[in-house]
């Protein structure tokens, strides 16, 4: 996996984001940041944007955008998602459900 233009980045699942400069406000930068995060739209601002997925609003994000991004790894091989991807591919027949 590479590192990818912000501007081929997909809209409609969570990816890893890079900002190179992360700032809450024009004093406060945090340095190169990278997180998960996702396109989102803000319906009390009407303003869309990336953001990581903690953000619950656009402070500081319109103006100072990711740079990059890059696919999110596919997760552990551990019990737990082996099971849940189980039942999400047997979704249509839950015997707790349909008894």
């Amino acid at each position: 996996m590479n590192w990818e233009p912000i501007e081929t980045a997909p809209r409609d699942r969570p990816i890893l984001l890079w900002w190179p400069r992360y700032t809450y406000e024009a004093d406060d930068d945090c340095g190169p940041v990278m997180a998960m995060g996702q396109w989102k739209n803000n319906p009390r601002t009407g303003k869309s944007y990336f953001a990581d997925t903690d953000e619950l609003d656009d402070y500081g994000m319109s103006n100072n955008p990711p740079s990059h991004w890059m696919p999110l790894p596919d997760p552990p091989n551990t019990e737990l998602t082996l099971r849940v991807e189980r039942e999400a591919r047997n979704e249509g027949s839950r015997p707790e459900l349909d008894g």
